[in-house]
């Protein structure tokens, strides 16, 4: 059986602002992150293992799936969703959609802003139809 490919889409903010661009636009590593993006986007959980660099997040950030790149003393996290009905929400197909992101220093807690906000984002993508992404 075929599988359809997924697609990478960012989030669109009711402000018109993309959170996840800007995170990258000033990320020192957002190259090795968008090679991340496009390994999970061509391989789909479950063909993409949980790892280091992505694994799904639990607790308030159910529904969430993180890439986290280290860089020095420095973890880079770009928050996803996964959206495998992103078609019956006005989607081309299914969608590794990237939402938000945040870093912190190791050993350090990420701010709890940074986790309200992909919250925050999570919610809106998930309960508005057509899903809200760049277009």
């Amino acid at each position: 059986m075929h599988q359809r490919t997924w697609t990478a889409e960012f989030y669109l903010h009711s402000d018109r602002a993309v959170p996840a661009i800007d995170f990258l636009s000033r990320s020192p590593v957002a190259a090795r992150i968008e090679a991340i993006v496009e390994a999970v986007r061509a391989f789909p959980p479950p063909s993409f293992p949980p790892s280091q660099m992505w694994h799904v997040m639990s607790d308030e950030m159910k529904g969430l799936y993180e890439i986290r790149v280290r860089y020095r003393q420095t973890l880079h996290r770009l928050f996803c969703i996964l959206d495998a009905n992103g078609a019956k929400h006005g989607l081309s197909g299914p969608a590794l959609v990237l939402v938000s992101g945040g870093t912190k220093p190791l050993g350090r807690a990420m701010s709890t802003d940074v986790y309200a906000d992909a919250i925050e984002y999570r919610d809106r993508y998930k309960s508005t139809t057509p899903r809200p992404v760049v277009r």
